[in-house]
């Protein structure tokens, strides 16, 4: 600085003013953008039939045609769903028992049953009964149709695609 108050020739220094209060707060910052709810993955399946449909007593039930596998949670050979993403899940059980023929089935996932279907047809050609339950499930968990008891012989009839079905669907992601 030169001793004409200039700075780098042409420029010269202002006056300092005076300082200003102290403010109990500051400006706010700038915020950020909105965030975005992430969407609930397309997870959900439904199965049909029931094979075999006789010898059910204490067995896992199997569906195998499968009409929709999104996300690819159901075995078809194994007859049970296994969760690729945690979250609440709904299951559907559909199932028609034969005339005179009494059927016990349950939605199971581990040792947990939730889901209970008992039914004694004493109609002709149905009726189809059902059952559902909401689980939370973690990535990975299984779930199935088990057959606690069913009477001797052809215990169920395939009614087609609107008969025997077991099905299910993410309703929500996480588990709290």
């Amino acid at each position: 600085m030169g001793t004409n108050g200039s700075v780098s020739g042409n420029v010269q220094e202002g006056i300092k003013g005076e300082k200003g209060d102290v403010d109990e707060n500051g400006l706010p910052g700038i915020m950020g953008a909105t965030g975005k709810k992430g969407k609930v993955p397309v997870v959900l399946f439904r199965a049909r039939n029931v094979s075999p449909d006789s010898g059910l007593s204490n067995t896992i039930i199997k569906f195998p045609i499968v009409a929709i596998n999104s996300g690819s949670g159901y075995d078809k050979s194994t007859g049970k769903f296994t969760a690729p993403q945690s979250g609440t899940y709904l299951f559907i059980l559909q199932i028609c028992p034969e005339k005179n023929h009494n059927v016990l089935m349950t939605l199971r996932t581990n040792s947990n049953t939730f889901g209970v279907l008992n039914q004694k047809n004493s109609h002709d050609d149905g009726p189809c009964i059902s059952t559902s339950g909401v689980t939370i499930l973690l990535k990975g968990a299984k779930v199935w149709v088990y057959c606690k008891s069913a009477s001797s012989g052809d215990s169920v009839w395939n009614a087609g695609e609107n008969g025997n079905s077991f099905s299910g669907v993410l309703l929500h992601t996480g588990t709290s």
